[in-house]
């Protein structure tokens, strides 16, 4: 490799060290200008960012303002009586006995399975009944299972005929699942109910509503406090 050598007259070799001086500065210039603007782009997605957070809330805001909140709770009110936030067996069993009561038929038999508590949806119930009436009772208790609350589906059926009575044994599936516990990012659009969403709701609220539970306190015999002397 050859060397080049440049020989500088004397009078410019002074200038050589305030010039590497302003080399450098203008290097070291031009490095943090990168740099602040690499900092100002990535501020400025931020901002655009917020600023559409904040047009797409106020979105929402102004769309949930339109709601009617007595319609919003009665709907509330259907979708939980048809499919509960809760694992009540006790409302599934005083629904089943009150249908058999209307029906005219006596319940011989309750028997529950537990269902899959990790499904991700809906998580079953399944209940095994019997009962024994008129064909005329029976055939009137299998249809207001299908127009009463909390949601049922016979998954089996099986008939003993025995002179005037007919023992039934029930397979029925009912569901519940919990409410969600999380919001949806403020990114995430509302999701409108379609028309086929109202109109099951329609559906639902025509159903009839579950029977109510009361239960009886006992009341204490004899010293009201069993532990006092």
């Amino acid at each position: 490799m050859k060397n080049i050598n440049i020989n500088l007259p004397r009078k410019y070799k002074p200038l050589l060290f305030p010039l590497g001086v302003i080399v450098v500065i203008l290097a070291s210039t031009f490095t943090v200008g990168m740099t602040a603007f690499d900092k100002l782009q990535e501020v400025r997605s931020k901002i655009n960012n917020f600023e559409q957070s904040n047009r797409n809330l106020e979105e929402k805001r102004d769309y949930l303002a339109t709601l009617s909140q007595d319609e919003l709770s009665k709907q509330s009110e259907v979708a939980t009586s048809a499919i509960p936030a809760e694992e009540s067996t006790m409302l599934l069993l005083a629904s089943l006995k009150s249908l058999a009561n209307s029906s005219n038929v006596s319940v011989s038999d309750f028997n529950l399975a537990p269902g899959d508590r990790k499904a991700s949806s809906a998580r079953p119930i399944k209940i095994g009944v019997s009962i024994s009436g008129s064909l005329t009772s029976t055939l009137s208790f299998i249809d207001s299972l299908k127009s009463s609350y909390p949601l049922m589906r016979i998954s089996k059926l099986g008939f003993t005929v025995s002179q005037n009575n007919v023992r039934s044994d029930f397979s029925i599936d009912s569901y519940w699942s919990p409410l969600p516990t999380t919001i949806s990012s403020t990114d995430t659009p509302l999701q409108n109910l379609r028309s086929s969403d109202q109109q099951l709701l329609t559906r639902l609220g025509e159903l009839k509503k579950p029977a109510s539970l009361t239960y009886t306190v006992l009341q204490p015999q004899g010293r009201e406090n069993p532990f006092s002397y």
